[in-house]
């Protein structure tokens, strides 16, 4: 009515005869206790109360529909928040390649993440903290549905100047570091040791770590050999530093995304699992 400047105009917009809208507005100022409308003989206009009562009402209807295109967008996973957890080789290897194209395509969607060894983030799951997890094999298969990435061979952190005719070599066979002092996954030792002890050797282990960061560190001082999966190469780069391939290793190492049975994760985590597999299925087609 305030954009038609009388009640004839404004009952005729509204698809409605004019006797009901007076009513209806003489019945607002009522409830309202105040006085909307400066009447006249061919206009009508809004008095500092309906102005303030007008303003009022934009805004609102606004919002609402604000909101409404809000909750739609939401629903097909254009707006909202990720959850994600990732231990820290793989985040390293493919975080930097996944993240930036989905926050190209879904540039509205703020992230949450969380970094940790596989307990750690199977501990975030279960307490839904977050709503998928990047982590390695084993985990439990009652409780996540999963979907298995690329699988990756464990490898050998070497200092070169330390070790400099280990660092030469393409590939390492397990007998050359019998009398090494080496730094292992703790969730993959058991099979190492089981490894060398068919080599005919009990491996000279100072230290079992899930602490990627550190053990590549340590490395880098000389003082051990680390044991990582191949993806530990994108989380420091050092001309001292060298990965190299373990010759008669046997076991690879297997990574998967995971998230908790049953339970309904947001449109947000499924379009980044799809975007997640797509990832992979490229990786996998250049490889093969």
């Amino acid at each position: 009515m305030v954009q038609a400047g009388n009640i004839t105009e404004a009952a005729s917009r509204l698809n409605i005869s004019q006797p009901p809208l007076s009513y209806q507005l003489k019945k607002l100022e009522a409830e309202l206790g105040v006085k909307l409308f400066e009447r006249g003989s061919r206009r009508i206009r809004l008095t500092s109360a309906g102005q303030l009562l007008n303003e009022r009402a934009e805004f609102i209807l606004e919002f609402i529909n604000k909101t409404a295109t809000e909750v739609k967008e939401f629903e097909l996973g254009l707006t909202g928040t990720l959850s994600l957890g990732s231990i820290s080789t793989i985040g390293a290897n493919i975080m930097p390649k996944i993240i930036p194209c989905f926050n190209e395509r879904f540039p509205r969607i703020t992230f949450q993440l969380w970094e940790g060894n596989g307990d750690r983030i199977t501990n975030l799951l279960k307490t839904r903290m977050i709503e998928i997890g990047i982590i390695r094999l084993p985990f439990d298969n009652n409780f996540f549905d999963s979907y298995f990435l690329f699988k990756e061979p464990l490898v050998f952190v070497i200092n070169s100047k330390k070790y400099p005719e280990l660092a030469k070599m393409a590939k390492i066979p397990l007998i050359h570091v019998e009398r090494v002092p080496l730094i292992v996954p703790r969730r993959w030792s058991s099979n190492f040791i089981s490894e060398c002890m068919q080599k005919g050797f009990l491996p000279k282990i100072i230290s079992k770590s899930d602490a990627s960061m550190q053990d590549i560190l340590w490395a880098q001082t000389g003082m051990a050999i680390a044991v990582l999966p191949a993806s530990a190469a994108a989380i420091i780069k050092n001309n001292n530093l060298v990965y190299k391939k373990i010759a008669d290793l046997q076991f690879p190492i297997q990574a998967a995304v995971v998230w908790e049975r049953g339970r309904n994760i947001s449109v947000v985590a499924k379009n980044f699992i799809e975007m997640v597999k797509g990832y992979c299925a490229r990786r996998h087609k250049k490889v093969n």
